[in-house]
């Protein structure tokens, strides 16, 4: 063991306390990191130095981490938020490790669990504690330094002195006294062959076992038996070393504020916890989630919004409020449009299109924006002020889905009201609607607007609208009251990007800008052929891997396969569409089921988890496509309106006894289950959370 005191992090738990017994009658140096002073003189010997600080606060680790030989990292969390498995053990890790990077720490021993890669087959004291352990120890594994990870067995608070055993692969059960986990702990620091490997240590069930040493020398690194490689050399050398390597970006410039520019920074921090420097650009102080603002003047849903400076934060991310001017290639970096100026080594853009109203007259809904101008268009058909509403696509638009879901949902707003004689109908270019989705969901969607009373008028193209009438392209007019259609996109023009005739930005498969190094370019902004906010996030994670590849990553950057998914909101239940853009076989999907979980509107990667991470319906999970259900439609449209009913019963049975906390879990089941919220109840859910919190 190199020169140096220890740093023992969790020093005042109970193993923590072993750990620092353990060491100090071997002699060694030791520091201990405390969160609560009073607590630290009350359990700690008077001779041990404690240095005040908090794992949830990484600038409070910078004087007890200088210096140090080693950190043995004992931390605990609890099931109170403040203290959560994901901020102590997953975030508090990432903070130790980024500051071991820069203290050049020479060892670090994490004290992790049997079952941290497996969570699913134990039931979590916290729920996905577990799987917050797993991703600790990613964290360490990619940042460089030399590490030793211990899962250890349940702890039990025995005297010690048991044979133990010592495997990997997460398949050990058992138990193991804390006395001879510290045992362990203390004994791995001395031990050379335990460096970049990962273990799991309980109590031997009976006779003798190998001594630890011999156990140890025998396991395989993590890098030969297949985990992601854990450099041996010290993080100085290693910064050293990539220094002198080819051009290898350490500062990231992220340019945007919606869904691509979000998934690009969720994706960067999930595949390089430390040691790169991120900054997002942006204009908007809020991300807005579009996609749900389609059911919004119908009071199905409301737009959701997330402060961009809390997400930045959360991702150690440092934001600017501002928009990208120019971008400088040749010197490695972007004027911005208040006047300032920042260098990057990788630049990834992700500014969006411009929107074009294209058809005068129109309302051009576009999002949140449009949501009041929507609704007092409704108010006007419901009191007969107007009688025909006509919804027109673009010519040239790649994404209708929300064109057919304002009209399906208008249309069954209007039943429900009881309001008769309004005419609807529906004009696109398409052949057959959502042709994108192929032709069953052309057919189910032909049926679905029948069915509803909306007139199809499919192959036909607006020109203009001019004394209440729809010119079409063949002479055709339509007679209309109000016209609802969407904006043309037009490209952003970046000055510094090559771009086509549109102004839209031209990317290789991995999202690489055609003819400059380490610029990337992801989402409406770019020359693909679809621009909907799920393939913005698959081209997004295609540009976080290359960077992050580029930057020593241990990640094969792989080329964007994308696949287009769609929730359609239809007034009833949701209809789930997916297909594989580039496939030209027969690769189209219509389902009543969710065909991917989190079943959300934009199947992002990592947003998508990222922003149910609140529900307990899909805390922790990871985004995952799911096959379609084998039953007939109508089996398993009888079986979803028995759930919905059940859960509404179960809904107003605890609201009405005043357990609101319930009733709003059974509301997120029934989001879960209908896409959008019932109606009548968006105002109900606010009340009673309200509620909740007196």
């Amino acid at each position: 063991m190199s020169e140096g005191p220890v740093l023992v992090i969790g020093a005042t738990g109970r193993t923590g306390r072993l750990i620092l017994g353990r060491l100090l009658e071997r002699r060694v140096p030791v520091r201990a990191l405390v969160r609560d002073a009073a607590k630290g003189d009350e359990v700690l010997p008077p001779d041990v130095p404690r240095f005040l600080g908090d794992v949830r606060r990484g600038e409070t680790l910078t004087e007890a981490m200088a210096d140090v030989s080693s950190v043995i990292i004992a931390t605990c969390s609890s099931a109170e938020h403040d203290n959560s498995a994901e901020a102590v053990d997953y975030r508090g890790t990432r903070n130790i490790m980024e500051q071991a990077v820069t203290a050049d720490v020479g060892l670090v021993v994490f004290v992790s669990t049997i079952y941290a890669s497996r969570p699913e087959h134990y039931q979590d004291v916290e729920p996905t504690s577990l799987g917050w352990k797993a991703k600790a120890e990613e964290v360490i594994r990619s940042s460089g330094v030399p590490y030793c990870i211990i899962r250890s067995g349940w702890l039990t608070d025995g005297g010690g002195g048991e044979p133990l055993a010592v495997s990997q692969g997460d398949t050990a059960e058992g138990r193991i006294s804390r006395a001879d986990l510290a045992d362990v702990c203390t004994q791995l620091l001395c031990l050379p062959a335990a460096r970049g490997k990962t273990l799991e240590v309980v109590a031997a069930p009976a006779g003798q076992a190998p001594s630890l040493a011999s156990a140890v020398v025998a396991l395989a690194t993590d890098a030969d038996a297949g985990s992601k490689p854990a450099p041996a050399a010290s993080a100085n050398e290693l910064r050293m070393a990539r220094a002198h390597a080819s051009p290898s970006p350490r500062r990231v410039a992220i340019c945007g504020g919606g869904v691509a520019a979000v998934e690009a920074l969720l994706a960067l921090r999930a595949l390089l916890e430390v040691g790169v420097e991120v900054h997002l650009v942006a204009p908007n102080r809020q991300f807005i989630y579009q996609p749900l603002a389609v059911a919004a003047p119908f009071d199905l849903a409301q737009t959701h919004l997330s402060d961009l400076a809390g997400i930045a934060g959360e991702q150690r991310a440092e934001l600017h409020v501002d928009s990208l001017a120019r971008v400088d290639a040749e010197h490695r970096r972007i004027a911005l449009a208040g006047g300032n100026t920042l260098p990057y080594d990788a630049l990834l853009v992700a500014v969006g299109a411009r929107r074009h109203d294209w058809l005068q007259g129109a309302l051009h809904f576009g999002g949140a924006a449009e949501v009041a101008a929507f609704r007092a268009l409704l108010e006007r058909l419901e009191s007969g002020a107007d009688q025909r509403l006509s919804f027109v696509n673009p010519a040239g638009n790649s994404w209708a889905l929300p064109l057919y879901e304002l009209a399906l949902l208008t249309a069954s707003r209007l039943a429900d009201r009881g309001v008769i004689g309004v005419e609807l109908s529906l004009v696109t270019p398409e052949a057959e609607p959502l042709a994108v989705f192929g032709p069953a969901a052309g057919r189910m969607l032909r049926n679905l607007l029948a069915a509803r009373g909306i007139a199809l008028k499919a192959g036909a193209r607006v020109e203009k609208i001019q004394s209440g009438k729809l010119h079409l392209h063949t002479g055709a007019t339509l007679e209309v009251d109000q016209v609802v259609t969407l904006a043309q996109l037009e490209g952003p023009a970046v000055p510094g990007l090559p771009c086509d005739a549109a102004g839209f930005i031209a990317v290789d498969e991995q999202s690489r800008v055609t003819g400059l190094d380490d610029v990337y370019a992801v989402g409406d902004a770019t020359t693909g052929p679809i621009k909907q906010g799920g393939i913005a996030t698959q081209q997004a994670d295609a540009a976080a891997e290359a960077i992050a590849a580029r930057m020593g990553a241990p990640v094969t950057p792989s080329p964007i396969r994308p696949t287009l998914r769609g929730m359609l909101l239809t007034g009833i239940a949701p209809t789930y569409l997916r297909t594989q853009i580039a496939d030209t076989g027969d690769s189209f999907e219509t389902a009543a089921n969710p065909l991917w979980w989190p079943p959300s509107k934009i199947a992002g990667r990592y947003l998508a988890p990222y922003l149910a991470g609140h529900s307990p319906l899909t805390c922790g999970q990871t985004l995952q496509d799911r096959p379609p259900c084998t039953q007939d439609r109508a089996t398993l449209r009888e079986s979803h309106d028995e759930a919905r009913e059940l859960a509404l019963t179960f809904v107003e049975h605890d609201a009405a006894g005043g357990h609101f906390k319930s009733a709003l879990q059974w509301l997120e089941v029934l989001e879960q289950i209908e896409g959008v919220l019932p109606p009548g109840y968006l105002h109900k859910r606010a009340d009673w959370q309200a509620r909740a919190r007196e």
